[in-house]
């Protein structure tokens, strides 16, 4: 994954059962580095298109956070959707076994990838 888009969808998700509560669960995290607050929406889904959930939220300039799938039944599989009105970059985690405690990097593709000239590159700057 590079550069910054208003929509990204990651490619897959695994949660676990790991002993005490609560389980093994993804996190997805955007960073928004342009100059305007990003309205974003994180949906995710399991392997057959059916919606488990959605988090909303507004993201502040030169901020980050993160999403964290919370309703999901362990173990179960998914694809997650990442819309933004402003560019974005998006980083996660998901367990990547069932039965050994392992974590991986989500992978993340642009739908819409915008110009790096078009996001302020030294932190905390504003644009004039």
């Amino acid at each position: 994954m590079s550069g910054f888009a208003t929509t990204w969808t990651a490619a897959v998700w695994l949660t676990r059962p790991w002993g005490q509560e609560p389980d093994d669960v993804p996190v997805i995290g955007v960073v928004n580095r342009g100059t305007k607050r990003a309205r974003v929406i994180v949906t995710w889904f399991k392997d057959n298109g059916s919606k488990v959930q959605q988090d909303s939220f507004d993201l502040d300039p030169n901020r980050s956070t993160r999403s964290v799938l919370v309703k999901a039944n362990a173990p179960d599989t998914g694809w997650a959707r990442i819309v933004s009105t402003q560019p974005i970059a998006p980083w996660g985690i998901t367990p990547h076994h069932l039965y050994v405690r392992a974590w991986a990097n989500i992978e993340f593709y642009a739908e819409n990838v915008v110009p790096l000239e078009e996001v302020p590159l030294p932190l905390g700057t504003p644009r004039k």
